[in-house]
């Protein structure tokens, strides 16, 4: 099944896409002083102490401010073809290799064999980008902004969020458990589950869903609890539920 034939799925490449194409010393990161104007670290991430730091420079920033600094040294990196190439690879690699988030050479390796394999068969980055087009032509999120076709008609009209928001849902279950959506980088945290007695917070963080996780789980100790990658759609289970 093709990528593209998710409309949850397009709407974050959508936010990829926006944070590759925001230049560094426009990010909530630089205007915290965690990064310069080039995208160097001034601070590291044990280093962050607010939540609002903390935020500002998750797991998934750091990949994607590596991609961008990539980006910029490959022929055509900075086209259409190219951007897209940089959010499928974001997509499809960052959660199967853990070793992407810290090693730019490897990044740069891999991505660079990612690069030609697009070049090679085309189809699927096309149709990425139809797809996302289509999807601002439908009113999800249209009109202008950094890359042509993309942006925000009417974020006062329902259904037409800033860049970045995801208009909010009601929690669904998955097999009689409570899904949580969650960034990629708690996805990969606890992608182990949850150890007996552990606090929710060393999975989960502390943030506004972490919170409703931890209250969930204390006022359900029995049930099972599912989180999902908010990205990828990915789910797995952060706590098994007592068998009946």
């Amino acid at each position: 099944m093709s990528l593209a034939s998710s409309a949850g799925n397009l709407f974050f490449v959508y936010q990829f896409i926006k944070k590759l194409v925001t230049p560094f010393d426009k990010t909530k990161a630089f205007e915290l002083g965690i990064i310069d104007a080039k995208g160097k670290i001034l601070k590291k991430r044990s280093q962050l102490r607010t939540p609002e730091e903390k935020e500002a420079y998750t797991l998934t920033d750091t990949l994607i401010f590596n991609l961008k600094k990539v980006l910029s040294k490959v022929p055509g990196g900075s086209t259409k073809f190219g951007t897209f190439t940089a959010a499928l690879f974001l997509m499809k690699e960052h959660q199967k290799d853990a070793r992407l988030y810290y090693d730019k050479t490897y990044l740069e390796e891999q991505f660079a064999l990612f690069t030609q394999e697009c070049k090679h068969n085309k189809e699927e980055v096309r149709t990425l980008i139809e797809e996302v087009e289509k999807l601002d032509e439908d009113g999800l999120a249209a009109g202008g902004g950094a890359i042509a076709g993309i942006g925000v008609n009417n974020p006062n009209i329902s259904g037409q969020s800033e860049p970045g928001v995801m208009p909010k849902k009601k929690r669904k279950n998955f097999a009689g458990a409570a899904v949580f959506k969650v960034s990629p980088e708690i996805y990969m945290r606890a992608r182990f589950g949850k150890k007996r007695y552990a606090k929710y917070e060393n999975y989960v963080g502390n943030d506004e869903t972490g919170e409703e996780i931890r209250q969930y789980g204390r006022l359900n100790p029995g049930k099972a609890i599912v989180l999902q990658d908010e990205l990828t759609g990915g789910m797995i289970y952060l706590k098994y539920g007592k068998k009946s």
